[in-house]
C-alpha cells in the first residue's frame, strides 16, 4: 500500500507539472515494477506477524526483504521476533533468533560506545559484572577500558559475578581447561583481558581460592605483554589494583616466590603480605625465606619492617654453598640474608659491612650465593659492625650509604 500511495502521489505531481504523456508513462511503469519486485511482501510497517511469517517463505527474495525490514524496524519488532523464535517452522525460528542476536549485539555495541565515551555514573549499564568490577577498580576512563578488554575475552566469568559467589567458581572451573590449553599451545601471549579477569577473581576473598587458576595466573603474569602493561602504568592504575589484590590474597606458599619476585620487579607493596607470611612460618625452606627477606628489604619501610628481619639474625640455617676460583668456600645462612636485608632497608652499602662479594641480581635483590662468609669469624665481625651502626643510628648520627 505504501508503494502504491507513493506512485499515486508522484503521478499526481507529474500531471500538475504538465509532463508529457510519455514521461508520465515511464514514471507509472517504474512504480509498478517496484510494486511487483517482491511479490507477497508485507508492506505495512505494523504488519509484523506477516513479516515474521515471510521469514519462512520458499522464495529467497521474500525472506531476505522481510529480514531486512524487520532489522530496520529494530526494537519495534522485538515482540514479534521473540514470538517467532517459538514458531513451529524451523526456518522462521532460526531467522528470528538470528535477528534477535544481531539486535542484541547492536544494542550492546551502542551501550559499550556510550560506556566508554559518554559515561554516566547514574546510568544502569547492562554490562556483565560491571557493578562488581567497578567496586574494585573504580570507573575512571582507564578502568572502563580495562573492563571492556576483560569483557571481550571473559564475558562468561564476568556474567557470573552478578550471581552468587559459587557461580563464579563454577564458571572459572569450566573455563580453565580451555585457558590452560590455549596457554600451552598458542604461540601468542594470553590477552590482558583474560589475565586481568583471573587476577580479579583470585584476589576477591568472597570466592573460593582456586589453585589451578592461580598457577595459570602466575604463568600469565610472567609474559612480556603483561609485564610491560603493569610496568607502564601508574601505581594506582586499575590493572595494578587488580594485581595487587591478587598478590595480597595469594595463599599458596609453593608459588609465593613467583608472586614476591613479580612484586619486587614492579614495586608492588602488596608483595610484603606473602613475604611476611613466609618469614613467620618456621617450616618454610630457607631459600624461600631469603627472597621473603629481600622483598621486605626492597618494598618495606625501616621504621615498620626492620622488626620483621631482626629475629632472623640468629638463624644459622645454611642454604647455599659456593666455591670461588681460589678454592675458597662461602656458605650463606639465613642470618646473612637478614643482615644484608637490614642494610638494604637502611640504604647502607653491604660491602662496607663485610659482604665483599655482594651483588644484585634480578629484581634488585641480592643473590644468595654472593652473601655468604668463608667463616664465622668474618660473619661475627659483620654483625658487630651492624650493631655499632644500629647504636649510632639510634643516636641520630648515621648517614645513609646507598647500596
Amino acid at each position: 500500500m505504501q508503494v502504491l500511495a507513493a506512485i499515486i502521489t508522484i503521478w499526481s505531481s507529474a500531471r500538475r507539472r504538465s509532463l508529457r504523456p510519455r514521461a508520465r508513462l515511464r514514471i507509472l511503469l517504474c512504480g509498478l515494477s517496484l510494486a511487483i519486485a517482491t511479490p507477497g511482501l508485507a508492506s505495512e510497517p505494523d504488519d509484523l506477524e506477516k513479516l515474521v511469517a515471510q521469514l519462512g517463505d520458499q522464495r529467497f527474495l521474500v525472506r531476505q526483504k522481510a529480514a531486512e525490514r524487520l532489522a530496520r524496524l529494530g526494537p519495534v519488532a522485538l515482540p514479534a521476533l521473540q514470538s517467532g523464535g517459538r514458531n513451529v517452522d524451523r526456518e522462521v525460528r532460526y531467522q528470528c533468533q538470528r535477528l534477535l542476536g544481531a539486535m542484541r549485539d547492536q544494542e550492546q555495541t551502542q551501550e559499550i560506545e556510550s560506556f566508554l565515551k559518554r559515561y554516566d555514573p547514574s546510568h544502569p549499564y547492562r554490562l556483565e559484572g560491571w557493578t562488581n568490577v567497578r567496586e574494585r577498580i573504580g570507573d575512571s576512563s582507564e578502568a572502563r577500558s580495562l573492563y571492556v578488554m576483560m569483557r571481550q575475552e571473559e564475558r562468561g566469568i564476568l556474567a557470573a559475578l552478578d550471581r552468587e559467589p559459587q557461580h563464579v567458581t563454577e564458571a572459572l572451573t569450566l573455563r580453565l581447561p580451555t585457558l590452560d590449553q590455549q596457554f600451552q599451545m598458542a604461540p601468542q601471549e594470553s590477552p590482558i583481558g583474560t589475565t586481568a579477569t583471573l587476577l580479579l577473581v583470585l584476589g576477591d576473598e568472597r570466592f573460593r581460592y582456586h589453585g589451578a587458576a592461580s598457577i595459570l595466573a602466575i604463568n600469565q603474569c610472567q609474559q612480556a605483554q603483561f609485564r610491560a602493561a603493569i610496568g607502564a602504568t601508574s601505581p594506582q592504575s586499575p590493572l595494578r589494583k587488580i594485581t595487587g589484590n591478587w598478590m595480597r590474597r595469594n595463599v599458596d606458599d609453593s608459588h609465593a616466590v613467583n608472586v614476591i619476585m613479580l612484586a619486587m620487579t614492579h614495586d608492588f607493596k602488596e608483595g610484603l603480605v606473602p613475604a611476611e607470611r613466609l618469614m613467620r612460618r618456621g617450616t618454610v625452606q630457607p631459600w624461600l625465606r631469603h627472597y621473603a627477606i629481600m622483598a621486605t628489604a626492597k618494598l618495606g619501610d625501616p621504621a615498620e619492617h626492620a622488626g620483621w628481619l631482626e629475629p632472623h639474625l640468629t638463624d644459622a640455617t645454611q642454604f647455599v654453598e659456593w666455591t670461588d676460583d681460589k678454592k675458597v668456600t662461602y656458605r650463606t645462612q639465613v642470618r646473612d640474608s637478614a643482615l644484608a636485608g637490614l642494610l638494604y632497608l637502611h640504604k647502607q652499602d653491604p660491602r662496607l659491612f663485610g659482604f665483599e662479594r655482594a651483588e644484585k641480581g634480578l629484581n634488585n635483590a641480592f643473590n644468595p650465593g654472593a652473601l655468604g662468609f668463608e667463616n664465622d669469624q668474618k660473619r661475627g665481625q659483620a654483625l658487630e659492625k651492624w650493631q655499632a651502626f644500629s647504636q649510632t643510628r639510634a643516636a641520630g648520627e648515621a648517614a645513609p650509604m646507598a647500596p
